[in-house]
C-alpha cells in the first residue's frame, strides 16, 4: 500500500462503479479502521486563548483516538482511521486557529524520531460542498489538513484579521487520519488538534471558505514520481475561480524530497511555500525506515559510496513548510486562474520509499483560505445563523491590514455552502468520507 491518501480516491470511485481494483475490505483495520466508540467523544482540554479575549475567545485541545497502528511488517505500518462522529471544538462558533499534533496514550509526543507519523489528517465539514472538486455531488468541504510537519493554521493572522472558519451548530464533522508506525510492534497513538474560536459570529468578522489545490487532481493526491532526481509537478488544468473575493492565506503540504511549492494567479506567483528539514529533534530519525537498506533500492545506486551511506544514517524529515498570509495581489475575480507547482529535489533531501525499496508517490497540496463575495444571508445563532450580533458587513473590496479585518466594499456574509463550479481540479477525493458514511 502506498504511503498516501490513495484510499480516498479509490472510495470515491466505488461510488460510481464496481471494480475489483478499487475494492476495500472495511473489516480490515490495516486498510481502513473505524474509530473506536470511546473516541467518539474525545477528551477536551481547555487551554489559554491567545487572541480576541475581549470577545470571550476559547482555546481547546481535542483528542481523537487512541488508534491502534499496525506493525511496520503489515503494509508498511500504515493505517487509515475515519471518525464519522468527530467531536467539534464548538457549535455556532468562528474558528480562528488550528494546529494538529500526535501523541502516545501517556501524553508524550509521537513523531518520526520515535517511529510514529501523523502522515495525513483532514477535517471535513460534511454539510458543505467542496468549491474546487464538484464533479461528484458527494464532495464535502475540507476545512483543515495537516501532514507530519504539523503546520499551524492561523486564520486571524495573529489577531490582526477579523476572519475565521464558521462552524454551525448543525454542521457534522468527520476526521480522517492516516498514521504510520515504523516499529515492528503494534502501538497506539492519539491525534490532537488545538482549536481557538470565538462563540457565535462577532460583528464585523468575515467567514472564510476553503480552496483546495492539488497536483494530483480530484480523485487522487498521489502522483507517481519521475525517474529524475529533480522534478516539478504542475496541477492541470488550472482552477478557475467561480466567485470574487480576497485571499487571507495559503498553507501547503509536500512529502520528503520536496523543496518548495508555488501558487500562481493568472500565471503570476502569489505564494512560495518553502520546506524546512530537521529543524526540531522530532524530525531527525537516526534509524532507516523499514526496507531502506541500500542494496537493491531503485534510484539509489548513485548514492553508494557517499559518506554514511554504508550504515544507518540520521534522516532529516520535513519539519515545516512556510505559509503565506495576506499576500500581495490577494484580491481575485470570477474566472481568475489558479495553479500550483510542487518542486522535488532528491539530491538535496531523500524522498520516501516503500518497504520494497520503490519510491513512494509524491504530493503537492495547497489550501487557500478566502473571504468570498457572496449574496447577503439572513439567519444564524448568536450573530451566526440568525444574524444576531450584527451579521457580517463589509466585504471584499477592502484590505486586510493590522486589526481592521476585511472592510469596505460590497456586503458579504457567511455562506451556507461554498460557491463552486463543476471543475474537476484539485484535491484527492476526500468526498470518500461522505460515501463511507453512506456505506456503513
Amino acid at each position: 500500500m502506498a504511503i498516501s491518501l490513495k484510499l480516498l480516491g479509490s472510495l470515491v470511485l466505488l461510488a460510481h462503479q464496481s471494480n475489483a481494483e478499487f475494492s476495500w475490505d472495511f473489516n480490515n483495520k490495516a486498510q481502513f479502521a473505524e474509530t473506536p466508540a470511546s473516541a467518539a467523544n474525545p477528551n477536551i482540554t481547555k487551554l489559554e486563548p491567545q487572541f480576541f479575549k475581549d470577545l470571550k475567545s476559547q482555546r481547546v485541545r481535542v483528542k481523537y483516538g487512541p488508534h491502534s497502528v499496525p506493525s511496520s511488517k503489515v503494509i508498511g505500518g500504515m493505517a487509515t482511521f475515519l471518525d464519522r462522529n468527530a467531536a467539534k471544538p464548538c457549535d455556532d462558533c468562528l474558528i480562528t486557529y488550528m494546529h494538529a499534533g500526535l501523541e502516545y496514550p501517556n501524553g508524550t509526543v509521537a513523531n518520526s524520531d520515535t517511529g510514529m507519523w501523523l502522515h495525513h489528517s483532514v477535517a471535513i465539514n460534511v454539510g458543505r460542498k467542496d468549491t474546487v472538486c464538484q464533479a461528484s455531488e458527494l464532495a464535502p468541504q475540507r476545512f483543515f489538513a495537516s501532514g507530519n510537519e504539523r503546520t499551524p493554521v492561523d486564520l486571524s493572522v495573529g489577531g490582526t484579521s477579523k476572519t475565521g472558519y464558521y462552524l454551525k451548530a448543525k454542521d457534522k464533522m468527520f476526521m480522517l487520519m492516516e498514521l504510520m508506525n515504523e516499529i515492528p510492534e503494534m502501538r497506539d497513538a492519539v491525534m490532537t488538534v488545538d482549536y481557538e474560536f470565538i462563540p457565535g459570529m462577532p460583528k464585523g468578522f468575515q467567514a472564510l471558505d476553503t480552496i483546495w489545490l492539488d497536483i494530483g487532481g480530484c480523485m487522487n493526491s498521489d502522483v507517481p514520481p519521475t525517474s529524475n532526481t529533480t522534478s516539478d509537478y504542475t496541477m492541470q488544468p488550472a482552477f478557475k475561480m467561480p466567485m470574487d473575493g480576497m485571499i487571507l492565506g495559503m498553507g501547503s503540504h509536500l512529502h520528503d524530497g520536496g523543496t518548495h511549492l508555488t501558487v500562481t494567479k493568472n500565471d503570476k506567483e502569489i505564494c512560495n511555500s518553502v520546506a524546512t528539514y530537521g529543524a526540531a529533534p522530532g524530525y531527525i530519525d537516526s534509524n532507516m525506515m523499514p526496507g531502506m537498506n541500500m542494496t537493491g533500492m531503485q534510484g539509489m545506486e548513485g548514492m553508494k559510496g557517499m559518506p554514511g551511506m554504508d550504515k544507518p544514517m540520521a534522516m532529516m524529515h520535513v519539519s515545516n513548510i512556510s505559509s503565506c498570509y495576506k499576500p500581495d495581489n490577494a484580491e481575485f475575480k470570477t474566472g481568475d486562474e489558479f495553479q500550483i507547482k510542487a518542486f522535488y529535489d532528491m539530491t538535496k533531501h531523500m524522498g520516501m520509499y516503500e518497504a520494497d525499496g520503490k519510491m513512494s508517490p509524491i504530493m503537492g497540496i495547497s489550501i487557500m483560505y478566502v473571504v468570498p463575495q457572496m449574496k447577503k444571508m439572513t439567519g444564524g445563532e448568536n450573530g451566526g445563523e440568525n444574524g444576531k450580533g450584527g451579521g457580517m458587513k463589509g466585504g471584499m473590496n477592502g484590505t486586510m491590514t493590522g486589526g481592521t479585518g476585511v472592510s469596505g466594499g460590497k456586503n458579504s456574509t457567511m455562506p451556507e455552502m461554498s460557491l463552486g463550479m463543476k471543475n474537476s481540479v484539485g484535491i484527492a477525493g476526500l468526498a470518500a468520507a461522505v460515501f463511507v458514511a453512506l456505506l456503513i
